[in-house]
């Protein structure tokens, strides 16, 4: 059913279409229209100055509600932004009660718990499953993003950008946005006083009301309460140091076995450096330091100052038969199994390192890995 508005269609040697205002049969297709369009978040109109782009992660997505449990709430769609600002949607149609008051407090459930539960191998595991879907490869959909030039190092770049995803997770930057086909003027309110009041997320209210009409259908977004720029956390401008990194490593609260897990990494990165096998990047994130193991275009793993470890899976350059045998044979080699699926970012567990002589262990793994790709290339 109509509810008043029109606008009209100009054909250019037709007549002029009027277009009724239209609810929308379902939710379900409002929120098909914002996973398909991303352009209906308004990014032009919430920063008129800089556009924002979106980097759409996944639909229905899980979130925690503690350590131990898994997935308690599912948010309707996650995307972030060329500045790694996660940006959490919530869509409801305006016939629905709980847009006016209740979806207030359920997003800040979801944001609250997200902070301290995410982490950021998650969100870029689900944005390389949703690109795939898609037909996409996810480090394209990234570059694009960022719109670089020839001349960038692409690889950096990307790693780049989901440190500022994870800087800006932690940190509590983030965009919260109110999806409806009709805005009610209590959510309004709300969304324009949260918005005043906090420093770190911004909170927006989206209108995208539809029009139909001689067979056609139109889209209009509207953001209200747009108003103040929040600034997310960018990347430094160079690149962390082994002293700077080695601080911050010993300057957090972390176990005494992490923290040594992670200087015995680097010092095998450094070993396999001095003799000529690998090179180490060092990471530009703003607030976590991290270093990668790098030779001939592969990126094997990482090591991060929070205590962290990833398995470049993505960046390995080899067939991926070769691949899969690597995987297979880490998996061997610290008691667990690793599948290969070039599309994932999986953590190494710090715990598993420290024991059994995990470290010396994953060196091991390390000079087999540097062997199969000097085998492939010599092929």
């Amino acid at each position: 059913m109509g509810s008043g508005g029109k606008i009209y269609l100009v054909s250019k040697n037709g007549p002029l279409t009027p277009m009724d205002e239209s609810s929308y049969d379902s939710e379900d297709i409002l929120q098909e229209y914002l996973s398909s369009y991303s352009d209906l978040l308004a990014g032009e109109q919430i920063r008129p100055e800089a556009p924002l782009k979106w980097l759409f992660i996944q639909r229905e997505i899980g979130i925690p509600g503690d350590k131990t449990e898994g997935d308690r709430w599912s948010l309707d769609h996650l995307f972030v932004d060329q500045e790694g600002m996660p940006t959490f949607v919530e869509c409801k149609r305006s016939s629905d009660t709980r847009i006016r008051r209740e979806v207030v407090g359920q997003m800040l459930d979801y944001a609250a718990n997200a902070i301290e539960y995410w982490p950021v191998e998650k969100l870029r595991q689900s944005a390389a499953e949703t690109a795939q879907k898609a037909g996409h490869e996810l480090n394209d959909l990234v570059l694009s993003l960022l719109n670089l030039s020839e001349d960038e190092d692409i690889e950096e770049a990307v790693e780049t950008f989901w440190s500022s995803v994870e800087s800006n997770l932690r940190e509590g930057n983030l965009r919260l946005l109110f999806v409806s086909d009709r805005i009610p003027s209590e959510l309004r309110r709300v969304v324009e006083f949260l918005n005043d009041q906090m420093s770190r997320t911004e909170v927006i209210a989206i209108e995208v009301k539809q029009y139909t009409g001689g067979g056609e259908t139109a889209l209009v977004p509207r953001a209200l309460g747009a108003q103040k720029r929040r600034v997310g956390k960018t990347p430094r401008s160079i690149p962390w140091t082994e002293g700077e990194f080695l601080n911050d490593l010993h300057a957090r609260p972390l176990e005494k076995d992490r923290v040594g897990v992670i200087e015995d990494l680097l010092g095998v990165a450094k070993k396999l450096l001095s003799s000529g096998l690998v090179t180490i990047y060092w990471g530009k994130g703003r607030e976590t330091g991290s270093f990668s193991i790098k030779q001939h275009g592969s990126n094997y793993l990482s090591g991060f100052s929070d205590g962290s470890i990833g398995l470049n899976m993505g960046y390995w350059k080899q067939p991926k038969e070769i691949c899969s045998q690597m995987a297979i044979e880490l998996g061997k080699r610290l008691g667990f199994d690793i599948t290969y699926d070039e599309h994932l970012y999986p953590n190494i567990m710090p715990q598993v390192l420290a024991a059994d002589d995990g470290v010396i262990k994953l060196g091991k793994w390390l000079e087999y890995a540097i062997q199969m790709t000097e085998s492939a290339s010599d092929t």
